[in-house]
């Protein structure tokens, strides 16, 4: 069956239901939330009390971190998420953040030296990271545990 047909119908197996059941549209919104509290506590840190830049994107990046793993556990990829194991995921959650927030610094602080805004590059730097992150979450981070 393809992604038009189903035994429902020609059309059944592409509807709004399963638009909203599919992950791909809760990880945009999941990760829209995500990315307003991470930018708005790097504002808040180094714009309004001043924490340097480096520091102030960690801490930033850290908040985030808690935010974007308990929607994205609960709501996002709920649906394997649960049958898997917690401490794994968050092992594996934390080890591909990890590598997110060493490319985050890095993009922000190097865009920053070079001119551009610091919000600015943490924007594009987000864009960059949230495809991969989507794939990487979904098959590996939050993946359904192989069936035996």
């Amino acid at each position: 069956m393809g992604l038009i047909e189903s035994d429902e119908g020609p059309s059944a197996g592409f509807t709004l239901k399963n638009l909203r059941n599919h992950p791909a549209p809760k990880f945009v919104i999941a990760g829209s939330l995500t990315f307003l509290v991470d930018i708005g506590s790097l504002k808040l840190l180094h714009g309004v009390a001043g924490v340097p830049l480096a520091p102030a994107t960690v801490i930033a990046f850290a908040v985030a971190f808690i935010v974007n793993f308990a929607t994205s556990r609960q709501w996002t990829f709920a649906a394997t998420a649960r049958d898997g194991h917690p401490r794994r995921q968050l092992a594996r959650y934390v080890t591909l953040i990890a590598i997110n927030l060493c490319s985050t610094v890095l993009i922000v602080v190097g865009f920053a030296s070079l001119g551009v805004n610091y919000l600015a590059a943490k924007t594009a730097s987000a864009g960059v990271l949230a495809t991969g992150n989507f794939f990487a979450y979904r098959h590996w981070v939050f993946a359904a545990p192989p069936v035996l």
